[in-house]
């Protein structure tokens, strides 16, 4: 499968339909997700780039319904379980790790890190699409990309409210692409943001037990959604969120995500590492088909004015 050059899906609006921004008390809750307000979907705007990217600025989040193809998400998530399951990390007699706390969660990640049809998804022309509506007409993807699968079995830590700028610089047009490869409701948890949180900037920390946390405005309020497979949210990299534990410790989440900046600003090295440096782009690369996207050291054109070389 060839994702490039495949057309760009039509978006099914019908199942989401569109309506005007609401204040947080005229709002529905989603379903499993606490006292949070409901994040409106905005892919009927997907027609609009203008619209859009208006939004996109003025809310500084965006939830995209349906924006990934379906045979690319079931790739991907084919891609996630079949990897865990050869770790041992899936089924009644599955293994118990916790992120980045042993050898067996090591070995399984560098394996994930090395599945294309991971990546893919960002190549995703819709989501492209909306990108360069957002940032710039020359937006282009990261190639770090970040994997999770959460389970009782596969635990990660929370991620506390954050704001990305923190650690991958303080460039206003870096984007991140958070895309649900199954549904994230309730039981599997999930992610929340708070919009409008990104128009003071670089916020405080302060420290809560051993992490840090982004001192949270008392005037707005966290936003969420159940998301089905396909669905996208993005956010600037000064946008506030979280992660959302889900409720019943057996349900498995399945995502993946992107960072999108300008090609003509320089790119952190960091973000040309594959996720946690544990493999490098030679060995993953030598099981690639070379014919799908992404296409390989695509970073390294130097009429891109990316600084990496």
């Amino acid at each position: 499968m060839r994702y490039e050059a495949d057309p760009a899906p039509a978006v099914d609006h019908s199942r989401h339909p569109a309506g005007t921004m609401t204040c947080p008390e005229q709002v529905a809750t989603p379903e499993g997700f606490g006292d949070m307000a409901e994040l409106q979907d905005s892919s009927p705007l997907i027609d609009t780039p203008s619209l859009l990217a208006q939004r996109a600025h003025e809310e500084g989040c965006l939830l995209l319904r349906g924006l990934i193809p379906a045979a690319t998400v079931a790739d991907a998530r084919a891609g996630l379980l079949d990897t865990a399951s050869r770790h041992g990390l899936l089924g009644k007699d599955a293994a118990s790790v916790a992120e980045a706390q042993s050898d067996r969660w090591f070995d399984y990640y560098a394996d994930l890190t090395g599945c294309q049809d991971l990546y893919a998804l960002a190549w995703a022309r819709p989501l492209q699409q909306t990108m360069r509506a957002v940032i710039a007409d020359n937006a282009i993807v990261q190639p770090c990309g970040i994997f999770r699968i959460v389970s009782d079995r596969i635990r990660t830590e929370p991620k506390p409210p954050h704001q990305d700028a923190r650690y991958v610089g303080t460039a206003a047009d870096i984007w991140t692409a958070w895309i649900a490869c199954a549904r994230c409701d309730g039981d599997t948890g999930g992610i929340a943001v708070m919009p409008q949180s990104h128009r003071d900037g670089m916020l405080d920390v302060h420290r809560v037990g051993n992490k840090n946390e982004v001192v949270v405005p008392e005037h707005l309020r966290w936003h969420g959604a159940v998301l089905e497979p396909g669905d996208v949210i993005i956010f600037s990299s000064y946008t506030i969120h979280r992660s959302v534990p889900g409720r019943r410790p057996a349900a498995v989440r399945l995502s993946a995500d992107f960072r999108f900046q300008p090609a003509d600003q320089p790119m952190r090295p960091e973000a040309c590492q594959p996720h946690l440096r544990l493999r490098d782009w030679e060995g993953i690369y030598a099981a690639w088909d070379a014919t799908r996207a992404p296409g390989r050291y695509y970073w390294r054109n130097p009429d891109l004015r990316l600084g990496v070389r």
